[in-house]
């Protein structure tokens, strides 16, 4: 009988190495023609091809991973060369040195007479079994024996190895009493898992574990991994250390133990760890994908891309934190994408501010942010002593105090700069927002509706605009918005393009009630609904309102207060105009009684200190004409003769252009 040769594929220089797949499927070749061609005429030939067998099975293992492992299989499959297949065991027992090989629903087992007695030496191919259940029966195991389960982790095969000494807790999964063999455990080889759960619950010892070993949980779109000694991330609970790795989504908090399941102090600790493990790494994504509720106040990290669209947090007793003044340090370049409610203790939703004992110093500056607060104890979203921000499509709702508040840090010295708000509503809030003490707030296409208060501009309040805005029935039959109270004047607040309506059936007199003002502006804008006018003329006792309107509906253009501190800036222009027809008296000789006359009549608008053009048609010769405001609403047109004989110009047409001080030809 010829001998039967191995032909395997090896890779890397000598000594070279294999792998277990293809060695595996080619002992099994050998020891099938072996089995063929062996008889009992044929000894020897069956144990020249077993001898070249276990020859070039040990050349071709002497790397391969599971080196000694597989090697113990290719020894046995060369010992069992010849011998016949039973499907019991001879009995009595026959001669020592007698090998049998022994079929099995698991595969074929060897057993030699040693001492009089059967042993088993080992297994041809490594056991199989269909479930992890059929496995715990088995009777035939050595100790470190691998074994193949058809159905294990979620329907897959899964590996395991037996440990006879092995009292680790059973999980039924991971590792599993060998009841078959009366002791000992099955333990698998697995490292991915199905649910952080399932990782955390993990019984196997760090000592299982190889450093670097890499583990994954929740699938492609999970998380993976490392196991480390020192930087740990996480523990098991049969004491395993790893570390988290970023992936696709960046680092997830589910990695560092974030979860529904989980108390919210206990999600606060795994969410602050995620974003300090992102800051470490030198900033990054910090993805959440799923809703919890978290207990206590949050703090986002500089150059932290905070992702949890889709998700619904609620933060009890806390906010949502973007502080210079906790981390000691601006927090900058940041990005949060959030949805929460915040319950328990009052306070804001979201909370951006810092230390501003000195200007912008640790502030929260150069950050974006895409926020969604469906409720709040407190204000919505807080800005003091935040600089550079962008806030895209946000959405504030049901706010017990109001959706925005705009205000000095905490010091009082430096409050919020440079905001932009990019669409999005604020609504059913106790207010849409406050302003004071602040610099630069630039809403662009937002709408304020249906809020119990009125948004409040106060004190310095400056360059605080309106562009493309919306508002509706907010204040119930109040205003709106309410600008200047008794502290230091707002200044440049203008609404452009914007829509006030009042849809609670006409029941509202004006959308804005003006108190204290330098440099109010509205431009292009509608008013519907209102049964006055638009912007209600209300100057605070010795405060100055002024500024310009130019197209406006719903406003009162006759209205002589408005007029007066609200110059008309149509075709770019600044001034009032007006004309009247005057008969001018004959005037006596210049220096005698008689010779200067006068005028007046109402000009809407017009203020002491303004300055007056005044044109008429046709010839005055020696007369001079000028006029000035006599008083508000009111302008006076001389006309005196500086001949030295008498005038008299006669009637026509006077025209007027009234500036506002302050005006530059």
């Amino acid at each position: 009988m010829p001998a039967p040769i191995f032909s395997l594929a090896t890779t890397g220089a000598n000594p070279k190495a294999t792998t277990r797949q293809i060695l595996e499927a080619e002992v099994n070749r050998v020891v099938g023609i072996t089995f063929d061609q062996a008889n009992p005429e044929d000894r020897v030939a069956a144990a020249a091809s077993a001898a070249t067998a276990t020859e070039q099975a040990g050349i071709a293992t002497a790397d391969a991973t599971q080196a000694g492992v597989y090697r113990d299989q290719a020894q046995v499959a060369a010992l069992a060369a010849g011998a016949p297949l039973v499907t019991s065991l001879t009995d009595p027992v026959p001669a020592n040195g007698t090998v049998e090989i022994l079929q099995s629903g698991s595969g074929a087992q060897v057993w030699q007479v040693v001492t009089g007695a059967w042993s088993l030496v080992g297994w041809l191919t490594t056991p199989n079994f269909a479930t992890i259940g059929a496995m715990t029966l088995a009777t035939a195991l050595l100790d470190g024996q691998i074994i193949e389960v058809n159905e294990g982790f979620n329907g897959e095969s899964e590996t395991f190895t037996y440990d006879a000494t092995s009292t680790l807790v059973a999980d039924g999964a991971l590792v599993v009493d060998a009841t078959g063999m009366g002791a000992g455990q099955l333990i698998s080889t697995r490292k991915t898992f199905k649910t952080d759960a399932e990782f955390q619950a993990d019984p196997r010892p760090d000592s299982f574990f190889t450093t670097d070993d890499l583990c994954g949980v929740g699938g492609p779109s999970g998380y993976t991994l490392k196991k480390v000694q020192v930087g740990v991330d996480r523990t098991t609970s049969g004491g395993a250390k790893w570390k988290v790795l970023p992936g696709v989504l960046g680092y997830r908090a589910e990695a560092f133990g974030f979860g529904a399941a989980n108390t919210g102090a206990d999600n606060l600790t795994a969410l602050q760890a995620a974003n300090d493990a992102v800051a470490a790494a030198g900033g990054g994504k910090l993805t959440v994908r799923e809703s919890a509720t978290v207990e206590g106040d949050f703090y986002l990290s500089a150059a932290v891309n905070f992702d949890a669209e889709s998700v619904d947090f609620t933060f009890n007793n806390g906010a949502f934190n973007i502080d210079g003044l906790n981390a000691g340090a601006h927090v900058d370049y940041w990005s949060a994408k959030i949805q929460m409610t915040r319950t328990g203790t009052v306070g804001p939703a979201i909370n951006l501010t810092g230390d501003d004992t000195v200007g912008f110093n640790k502030a929260a500056i150069r950050g974006r942010l895409y926020p969604a607060v469906k409720g709040s104890t407190g204000v919505g979203i807080r800005c003091a002593n935040t600089f550079i921000v962008d806030i895209f499509n946000p959405s504030v709702r049901n706010c017990a105090d109001k959706g925005w508040k705009f205000e000095p840090g905490p010091q009082g010295v430096t409050a919020a700069n440079l905001i932009n708000i990019f669409g999005g509503e604020t609504q059913q809030c106790a207010g849409g927002y406050s302003a004071g003490g602040v610099s630069g707030i630039f809403w662009h296409g937002h709408g304020i509706e249906g809020n119990s208060a009125p948004c409040f501009i106060g004190a310095n309040a400056r360059d605080i605009h309106h562009i493309g805005g919306y508002f509706e029935h907010n204040a119930n039959t109040g205003y709106d918005v309410i600008i200047g109270d008794a502290g230091a004047s707002p200044s440049s607040i203008s609404f452009s393009e914007c829509v006030f309506y009042d849809g609670s059936g006409a029941t509202k007199t004006h959308a804005i009630q003006l108190k204290k003002c330098d440099n109010f502006s509205i431009s292009d804008t509608r008013g519907a609904g209102y049964t006055t006018a638009l912007v209600d003329y209300a100057p605070l006792s010795g405060s100055a309102v002024n500024g310009t309107w130019q197209n406006i509906t719903g406003i009162s253009a006759t209205d002589a207060a408005l007029n007066r501190n609200f110059r008309n800036a149509n075709s770019q222009e600044v001034e009032i105009t007006a004309t009247t027809v005057w008969d001018i008296p004959s005037l006596a000789p210049a220096g005698t009684a008689g010779a200067y006359a006068n005028t007046t009549l109402a000009v809407p608008g017009a203020a002491i200190g303004d300055f007056v053009q005044v044109t008429r048609g046709g010839s005055l010769g020696q007369v001079n004409l000028w006029a000035e405001v006599s008083a508000t609403d009111t302008v006076r047109i001389n006309a005196a003769n500086t001949d030295s004989t008498a005038a008299d110009p006669g009637n026509a047409t006077f025209r007027l252009r009234v500036l506002p001080k302050g005006y530059y030809f």
